[in-house]
């Protein structure tokens, strides 16, 4: 997973310039907006799972607190465990 920074303003010449740390923008000093964009093999994995487990795990991903990321997780195996009892 990668996150990047990028100027949303409309009139900012660097409209879409990524920046690699959330800051205002060098041209019009507007903040810059979060996006996050998922790996190739994190989209397959994500892809491949059932509802029930892929949902914590994309939380998990995008969650910037450890503490929260670690309770996502859990609930993710927690989930996994559950998925298997089923079956």
């Amino acid at each position: 997973m990668s996150l990047s920074f990028i100027c949303e303003n409309p009139e900012c010449i660097a409209k879409g310039k990524v920046y690699p740390v959330a800051m205002d923008c060098v041209m019009c000093n507007t903040p810059v907006t979060a996006k996050i964009a998922f790996t190739d093999e994190q989209e397959s994995l994500l892809e491949s799972l059932p509802y029930v487990i892929a949902f914590p795990l994309k939380r998990s991903f995008l969650e910037p607190n450890a503490s929260v990321q670690i309770n996502l997780f859990k609930d993710t195996f927690l989930n996994y465990l559950k998925y298997l009892g089923l079956l």
